[in-house]
């Protein structure tokens, strides 16, 4: 159930900063996101500015999980709404993803692109 909804984040009607994750096999994915709340004006810090984002990305085989951001409150310690949308996490996800295939093939035994299996009764 959890990878079905996690399909949609690639494969639904909205746009995400995950699109360019899709590949011509299913992968599955979540991101998220967490802010500074009221902000730290004491380090140039505004309200409710993005503290870190995080993207965990699945196939049938691998699951792949970037993380950046800020774990240490610090002079400008968060991402401008720009730096944000340059959408680092998906393209170190996407490059992982394209590095794999490229490394394991069928006659390795690895096929990316059956979905993860349903189990029985669900």
């Amino acid at each position: 159930m959890t990878a079905y909804c996690e399909s949609k984040v690639i494969s639904g009607a909205y746009s995400s900063t995950a699109d360019m994750i899709r590949q011509d096999y299913p992968v599955y994915v979540k991101t998220g996101t967490t802010d500074w709340g009221d902000g730290h004006p004491e380090y140039d810090v505004p309200a409710g500015s993005t503290k870190d984002c995080w993207l965990v990305a699945q196939t049938n085989k691998y699951t792949i999980t970037t993380w950046l951001g800020y774990d240490v409150l610090q002079e400008r310690s968060y991402f401008t709404n720009s730096e944000y949308y340059d959408n680092t996490k998906s393209y170190i996800v996407k490059f992982l993803l394209e590095a794999l295939e490229e490394h394991f093939t069928k006659e390795d035994g690895y096929d990316p692109y059956p979905g993860i299996e349903q189990p029985e009764g669900i």
